[in-house]
């Protein structure tokens, strides 16, 4: 009653057509139909939507949403999953969109078309190719999608290379959970960038020994040089991070002027062969146990926060 006072128009309709009356009537708000009725609010100044067509709505939007069982009750109660909205947008141009692998599925199995255009003229496939949903992409192709294998893998290229430069610009800035985060999802936590610089590398320049105990202990490779020839390990000299640099040594890291030319820099193809990129691989039981305390001390001491103000880190 206080939003109608104020001005709010009682016929404004949302995306599916659907006015405040109706949502009340929807949900059995008694009082607020009398709300509205007393300001003026007919029934026959709206368009009732049906039980059907509500479901129908809530199709699209569980669907944007990424609600797997709630679409599926959807489509067990007889929802069509063609149903369109009034830009001819389908739910599985909904969960292409927004990269819901496992609702696109549901969609397939139960006839949802890849190839219906909307008003824009976009497929469900075009969706997800704009929005980089290479999962969503697989699964349209499994089920006979005209997806291009070569765009498959170029997608799959970019987007390792932006889930790279995330995890190294959060190593840079302190962001711990961050770090946890993409590690946790997969990302090649010895991914170098255009410099040849590493997660362990900036971590390593800004003395977040946090982050430098975590990246340690998942593997990450000891001894890269960057572009001008420099480890983790000279990083942390640079920086004067004693404690830092006592940690990458204790683990096996050594200076880039120990290990000589053979390095390069670039290379984000696995550097296995290499003794020189040889990492935690060499520490033995103990050493890697003293690094596991000092992270969990280092964790209990230490407050995680976000560094702020920090633009550039190379």
């Amino acid at each position: 009653e206080l939003l109608l006072l104020s001005g709010a128009n009682p016929l404004e309709t949302d995306r599916w057509g659907s006015t405040p009356l109706n949502d009340a009537i929807k949900n059995e708000r008694d009082e607020v139909v009398k709300v509205l009725e007393k300001h003026g609010v007919v029934r026959d100044d709206v368009d009732t939507l049906t039980s059907g067509e509500f479901a129908s709505m809530e199709l699209l939007e569980f669907a944007a949403r990424g609600l797997h069982d709630l679409v599926r009750e959807r489509l067990v109660a007889g929802v069509s999953a063609q149903f369109a909205d009034y830009d001819k947008r389908t739910p599985l141009h909904l969960a292409a969109s927004e990269g819901h692998t496992s609702v696109a599925e549901l969609l397939l199995v139960n006839g949802a078309s890849m190839e219906v255009k909307d008003r824009f003229g976009r497929t469900p496939i075009d969706d997800a190719i704009k929005n980089g949903n290479k999962d969503v992409l697989r699964i349209m192709k499994q089920y006979g999608g005209d997806v291009p294998a070569k765009l498959l893998d170029a997608r799959a290229s970019s987007m390792e290379r932006f889930r790279g430069m995330d995890l190294i610009d959060h190593a840079a800035k302190g962001r711990y959970q961050k770090v946890k985060e993409s590690l946790d999802s997969g990302v090649d936590i010895n991914y170098r960038d255009y410099d040849g610089r590493s997660a362990l590398h900036l971590s390593a320049s800004e003395g977040h020994l946090h982050i430098i105990d975590l990246l340690i202990q998942r593997g990450a490779k000891l001894n890269v040089k960057d572009r001008w020839g420099s480890t983790p390990y000279d990083e942390t000299e640079k920086g004067s991070h004693v404690e830092a640099q006592g940690r990458i040594e204790l683990a096996g890291g050594v200076s880039g002027a120990e290990l000589g030319n053979s390095n390069s820099p670039h290379s984000n193809i696995s550097p296995s062969d290499s003794q020189e990129d040889s990492g935690p691989s060499r520490v033995d039981s103990s050493k890697l146990l003293h690094i596991s305390s000092l992270h969990a001390m280092s964790l209990q001491s230490e407050k995680i926060s976000e560094v702020k103000g920090v633009d550039k880190y190379v």
